[in-house]
């Protein structure tokens, strides 16, 4: 296993040595068979073969595999480790009292099948997002995962031996997994990857009102009594400690409000326990998906990754949800329109908020495939498939727009209601910029000129009306509206 760096430059002969040249040839190795080898890596890597023709050679490139796949097996290597076996007859092991293993609670936890696989849907949205966890971060992850300790002394914030458990026991919370993955218990892990990106991704900022009711009132609501016991009570060791209970009473008290109080880090570190622990069953209850700052992923898979890899069209429902959250930021008001898609500009520009002087509709109709359609395109860089955005005018293309999870979650949050500036600047500045493509592309088609002017009104039920105005000139020659 090496850099690809390095096996290129390491198999090139101009790039070798004398002294390094020469030892080849006391070895007996002909320079010619070194130049194939050269080669061979390079067309390897180039093209995404694993294997030349006659099978001589392997290569297998990391970076090319999804970190979802690669972080199965790490997970499988470390914690299915044979040499966890001498830590079976520790009594801080099976302890149930004060003094116990965080470092063994840990490993215990990552085996269980729902908290790898929510761990593993972390890595399938990096990749989504284009930030590809390496074997070296995947390693970390896990690793940290494990013996993280926030209150471990030295440059190492971790359990570097056994002896250390009984001091570090004293504050388990210190180690817990769910922290330790996004590098809480590391001082720089926010400039860090994989941590910082890990971050990025929301989980313990991310809420909604039901979860962090029940977190904060559960136990004062008879109605969920049997919730707040499998999501919180039953937990003594990372879920309802002693300090939770404390800082939660202090907060109900009006005792602590400063955003960064103990309770509000404790409650950011239960809704990541949450995100890897909340039962399958309680998962649309609580909408578990609203844990992470992408809560269209999940949906973003299912209707339109797996149906394009299917060779399946995408659903309209979802098409019409595009189009209403770009007719929204086109325009800049809540309309509800999903026949058409609504090229608009202020007079001068269209890169304002509200845009209310239309250029041209474009009939929006699936069925007869018209309007915006999405189609996939193999990536260059991994194994996804990468959807995109066309939007199409009497039969012909005008312009695509590559559909990422971070567009995709930003058009449809804009299409439930959510303002597009409030959400992302960069992505609502992307979104008017395809407008921008759009109404370009658009005029190499027709005269926009020989077009009549039109108006826009949204009215209260979201419809939009175009009401075409005249423009005429009075007797002095003026003209007016």
């Amino acid at each position: 296993a090496a850099n690809e760096g390095i096996l290129t430059s390491k198999t090139n002969i101009h790039d070798l040595s004398q002294w390094e040249q020469q030892k080849l040839e006391d070895s007996g190795t002909k320079k010619s068979w070194v130049r194939r080898l050269h080669a061979t890596i390079n067309k390897a890597l180039i093209e995404g073969h694993n294997s030349v023709e006659d099978k001589s050679l392997y290569v297998f490139d990391l970076s090319r595999i999804p970190a979802s796949r690669n972080l199965k097996g790490v997970l499988r290597a470390i914690l299915q480790h044979e040499a966890w076996e001498t830590c079976e007859g520790c009594e801080l092991a099976s302890a149930n009292g004060d003094d116990w293993c965080p470092v063994f609670e840990n490993l215990q936890r990552l085996r269980k099948p729902t908290i790898q696989n929510r761990l593993t849907k972390l890595a399938t949205i990096c990749e989504y997002i284009n930030e590809h966890l390496t074997m070296r971060h995947l390693l970390m992850m896990v690793a940290n995962a494990l013996v993280g300790h926030a209150e471990a002394k030295g440059p190492v914030k971790a359990v570097v031996c056994c002896a250390e458990v009984p001091r570090l026991s004293k504050a388990p919370t210190s180690a817990a997994y769910f922290q330790n993955i996004f590098g809480a218990n590391l001082p720089r892990s926010l400039k860090t990857p994989p941590f910082s990106i890990l971050s990025s991704l929301g989980v313990g900022t991310e809420t909604n009102n039901r979860i962090d009711h029940l977190l904060v009132y559960g136990d004062l609501d008879e109605s969920r009594s049997e919730d707040y016991w499998l999501i919180l009570q039953h937990d003594t060791r990372y879920g309802l400690t002693q300090s939770f209970i404390q800082q939660r009473q202090a907060y109900r008290e009006g005792h602590e409000e400063e955003a960064e109080s103990p309770f509000m880090a404790a409650l950011t570190a239960q809704r990541r326990r949450l995100y890897f622990e909340m039962p399958e069953e309680l998962e649309a209850r609580y909408r578990h998906q609203d844990l992470t700052v992408f809560r269209s992923a999940d949906e973003y898979r299912q209707q339109i990754l797996e149906r394009l890899n299917r060779d399946q069209r995408v659903s309209e429902t979802v098409l019409n949800r595009l189009v209403i959250g770009l007719n929204r930021v086109f325009v800049g008001a809540l309309t509800e329109d999903k026949s058409k898609i609504f090229l608009a500009t202020s007079g001068t520009t269209s890169q304002e908020r509200v845009c209310d002087l239309l250029i041209h509709d474009l009939s929006h109709n699936p069925t007869e495939g018209a309007g915006l359609s999405i189609e996939a395109r193999k990536g260059l860089e991994t194994e996804f498939l990468v959807p995109y955005i066309a939007v199409s005018f009497r039969g012909k293309e005008l312009a695509h727009f590559r559909l990422s999870l971070q567009r995709y979650e930003f058009l449809r949050r804009v299409s439930e209601g959510v303002l597009p500036a409030s959400f992302s600047p960069e992505l609502y500045e992307d979104t008017l910029a395809f407008k921008s493509q759009l109404i370009q592309k658009l005029e190499e088609e027709i005269d926009l000129h020989d077009l009549p002017m039109k108006v826009i009104t949204v009215e209260a039920d979201g419809s939009v009306r175009p009401h075409t105005v005249e423009i005429v000139g009075d007797e002095s020659g003026a003209r007016r509206f």
